[in-house]
């Protein structure tokens, strides 16, 4: 046996092995693309408590999948606090989705709270300010970490963009093109969300966004988990294209057990930035496997507020690219929306 062929039989076994861990196995999530449980709940109280428990038995029941522990004992939820302390996951459901996580038989030192930025992170409070330096900060008993710490990516897993970060029509035309920087064109994923857990949900936030139309679940688990997130900032086309090949990739899309979003705020103009003014606390709480089907509700919702003030519909044209490719269904007509 040539070297060459021993390595690409190790990797294959390696593969087959990860595959064979992964939350979801080959078909398993068909019948769920374009169902959603939604439940209404009051920011105070029992409600939210009461509220993510009911989702979450809902989801178990009809998927007849368990969120209890795995051989890995982790379970990782992905935050939004990329827009700061007014619109970020709230504490409150995080607090509940742990302990519904304990319930199932989970340690609270094996949920992993995370998110990109540590900036973010800090300003939503979910990091302590510098002024209290911790070496293994945690909240309500759970490690926090930010992606830019740099412990979560790998070489060996990562997003290529060949297309440039920008064009601009006519000069880039007839310019020799630029030389890139040598990891320009790579986007490196989590490998905590790709091999180190037995699942993980996304909590993001609503709100539009005037590159990808929609700062939703898709854009939290793709575009806002990635290295080098800023390529994406300011391309429609080639954000909404990163947005949905990342949400296909088969190891993240194999742990990816749910979305959950809480419209307590929801934005609908003047995103990612904070804009208290255009906020609505509407206190709907959405869970589904399928983050193409809550965003499409989502984008729905803010649209009719952006049309109620006067202002044009916001597009998100990642959604079509990602139902394209089988990671959820952008069909309004076909989502099936109840109650637990």
């Amino acid at each position: 046996m040539t070297a060459r062929l021993a390595t690409l039989l190790s990797a294959t076994l390696l593969a087959a092995a990860a595959l064979a861990d992964d939350f979801w196995k080959e078909g398993e999530r068909l019948p769920l693309l374009g169902r959603v449980w939604q439940t209404r709940v009051t920011p105070a109280g029992p409600d939210v408590a009461a509220g993510v428990e009911k989702l979450l038995a809902a989801f178990e029941r009809d998927s007849r999948k368990s969120l209890a522990p795995g051989p890995r004992r982790k379970a990782v939820l992905k935050l939004y606090t990329a827009s700061g302390r007014g619109l970020r996951t709230p504490p409150e459901l995080v607090e509940a989705v742990i302990t519904a996580l304990e319930k199932r038989g989970h340690s609270r030192s094996g949920i992993l709270l995370l998110d990109a930025g540590e900036p973010g992170l800090r300003d939503a409070g979910y990091l302590p300010p510098l002024s209290r330096h911790e070496k293994n900060p945690s909240l309500f008993g759970a490690p926090v970490e930010a992606l830019d710490w740099g412990r979560s990516y790998r070489a060996e897993f990562s997003y290529e963009s060949s297309a440039p970060p920008r064009f601009e029509f006519g000069r880039d035309m007839w310019a020799p093109p630029a030389p890139a920087a040598s990891n320009d064109r790579l986007s490196y994923l989590p490998y905590v969300l790709l091999n180190e857990c037995d699942f993980w949900l996304n909590l993001p936030m609503a709100t539009d966004h005037p590159v990808w139309g929609l700062s939703g679940c898709l854009a939290n688990a793709t575009l806002l988990n990635i290295s080098n997130r800023e390529r994406f900032a300011g391309n429609t086309a080639n954000a909404a294209a990163a947005a949905a090949e990342i949400a296909a990739v088969p190891e993240l899309l194999g742990h990816w057990a749910g979305n959950l979003v809480w419209k307590q705020p929801l934005q609908f103009i003047g995103g990612p930035e904070f804009q208290s003014l255009y906020c609505r606390e509407e206190g709907d709480l959405a869970f589904s496997a399928d983050p193409v089907a809550l965003d499409v509700l989502l984008l729905q919702r803010i649209n009719e507020l952006r049309q109620a003030s006067g202002f044009k519909p916001a597009e998100a044209p990642a959604l079509r690219f990602a139902a394209s490719l089988g990671v959820g269904l952008s069909d309004e007509g076909k989502l099936r929306v109840g109650e637990p």
